[in-house]
């Protein structure tokens, strides 16, 4: 198969791993990945591979790096038939998945998101990069005590609408959500490409008109009204009751960003609520020689059993490979 899947520790490469699994999601910043090798014994007993916990490590298929960071575990093991070794780990990010903020005093202003993300990533040596403008800049913004370095930065590009994503090269990428430009089709029962499905649609969670709330941070050219009840309104025309959700905002805001978040808290809401889950051979969109499936891609996806004509955001990828092949799921929102 073309596509080797490779782990690289420490300048040695270890492939012929016998079964893989490996997760990337809009929703997690860090991808993980999931390797296992097993082998009967032979004449001689074989080397155990050189890999230890806490290694910085890359995951490539075949010439695409798809998670730079550090091995969690190792587990080596064998019995009188074989021997085997599982090896786990994730992205860089992972780190501020994990671990709390100790800069001190934690406190920082007149900072955008992209240069705060920076000042918070640092101290893990986490690169930050953006594809997206990141509003305003805070003119506040303070770490909460225990929350982890993520958590804070989410908090953040919550209040600017943005997504908080790993970028697979030991980063993170400061993004939108993709809404145009599909990359693959896929088409249900009969006769089409997809090995299995499954829906979710929920509204208990959708809401007919959102109010973002907040207080500008003010000027000599604003009154203290204006200053005092900032607001920004988004409708979601799918609910037709009276449902209203209003959102206090975390730091101060004008109108644009209160705008932007009703928009953004809109757009979350509905992207949850209509979810598919489709299962297809191959890890790439076009057979052997398309580009890799990823998260934050579009999709087109029509399956009269789901009843879904409609290109999709890809929201999660996991890729695996075992007895029976290879074989991608993908996590799908309108």
């Amino acid at each position: 198969m073309p596509d080797n899947v490779s782990l690289t520790v420490g300048g040695q490469i270890h492939e012929g791993w016998t079964a893989v699994t490996v997760v990337r999601s809009m929703e997690e910043p860090a991808g993980t990945f999931d390797l296992d090798l097993t082998d009967y014994w032979g004449e001689t007993a074989p080397n155990r591979r050189s890999i230890s916990p806490g290694e910085r490590c890359t995951l490539a298929v075949g010439g695409d790096t798809v998670i730079t960071g550090y091995v969690d575990s190792v587990k080596p093991a064998y019995d009188a038939e074989k021997h085997t070794v599982k090896v786990t780990g994730r992205d860089a990010a992972a780190d501020i998945l994990d671990c709390q903020n100790t800069i001190a005093p934690g406190a920082w202003k007149n900072l955008n998101l992209a240069q705060l993300a920076s000042v918070l990533c640092a101290p893990f040596g986490i690169k930050v990069t953006r594809d997206t403008d990141v509003g305003r800049r805070f003119a506040n913004f303070k770490a909460q005590e225990g929350e982890t370095v993520y958590e804070a930065l989410e908090r953040a590009a919550r209040q600017r609408a943005v997504l908080v994503m790993s970028d697979g090269l030991g980063g993170i990428v400061l993004t939108r959500a993709k809404s145009a430009g599909a990359v693959a089709a896929f088409k249900g029962v009969p006769n089409g490409n997809i090995l299995a499905a499954g829906g979710h649609f929920d509204h208990s969670q959708r809401f007919s008109r959102y109010v973002a709330k907040g207080q500008d941070g003010g000027d000599d050219w604003k009154s203290p009204e204006a200053i005092a009840h900032g607001k920004g309104e988004a409708v979601d025309g799918a609910v037709t009751r009276h449902r209203p959700r209003v959102i206090v905002a975390e730091d101060l805001g004008d109108d644009v960003t209160l705008q932007d978040r009703a928009e953004w808290e809109r757009n979350v809401h509905a992207g949850r609520a209509r979810r598919a889950q489709i299962t297809v051979q191959g890890w790439r969109t076009g057979g052997e020689t398309g580009a890799l499936l990823k998260p934050n891609t579009i999709v087109r996806l029509d399956d009269n059993w789901l009843n879904v004509h409609a290109d999709m955001l890809v929201v999660s990828v996991n890729l695996t490979e075992s007895d029976a092949g290879r074989i991608c799921v993908l996590e799908l929102a309108i």
